[in-house]
């Protein structure tokens, strides 16, 4: 009867903590895109500039100390970790450290791109922040979505059809750009 219950009870039970992780994950995405309103209020409306990746831009924000971190140290910053990586190994495999999120280093405006830095009053309905996607060996959420940021500062968890799309490339590739827009375009 024990084994019974407990069976019906664990499914349920790891739902829950799945919820209460992705809810870690939005403060830590709102927050992110509250310091990114900080810095453009400081520099003439201007979102951070494209350093080198995605992930760099966000470094940018423990630098100029929008983001609070010890000894400016943005690996030992909880704010960049996202609650759902359970993988303890991901920051040995990956270079930059804890960093689960990105910045978005362009966008597609009129079928072009524009690379960052972009004026914030011009991205309300823009992804700028989000959970790190295209990488092979970092799946968010269990791989069922992943929560965005936007540039009016919302934040909303993003539930693709299906999941999230395979990617063998880089950490931000052609198809998480199309995953975006899709997201976007379907509020």
């Amino acid at each position: 009867i024990i084994a019974i219950l407990a069976a019906m009870l664990l499914p349920a039970l790891s739902k829950a903590r799945e919820k209460a992780r992705r809810a870690g994950c939005a403060n830590n995405v709102r927050q992110l895109i509250l310091a990114v309103h900080m810095y453009a209020q400081d520099n003439d409306d201007w979102t951070l500039p494209y350093a080198d990746n995605p992930i760099s831009s966000l470094q940018i924000l423990v630098t100029y100390r929008y983001v609070k971190a010890r000894f400016n140290d943005y690996s030992a910053c909880s704010l960049f970790f996202c609650p759902s990586n359970t993988d303890k190994n991901f920051a040995i495999r990956n270079s930059l450290q804890r960093i689960n999120y990105i910045f978005r280093p362009y966008l597609v405006i009129n079928d072009g791109k524009t690379q960052a830095p972009y004026r914030l009053s011009k991205t309300a309905r823009k992804i700028l922040v989000c959970d790190l996607l295209g990488r092979n060996d970092y799946r968010p959420h269990q791989n069922r979505g992943f929560n965005a940021a936007f540039g009016d500062g919302s934040v909303r968890w993003c539930e693709p059809t299906g999941g999230l799309p395979t990617w063998v490339k880089g950490y931000f590739t052609d198809e998480a750009v199309a995953l975006l827009i899709q997201m976007e375009n379907n509020p």
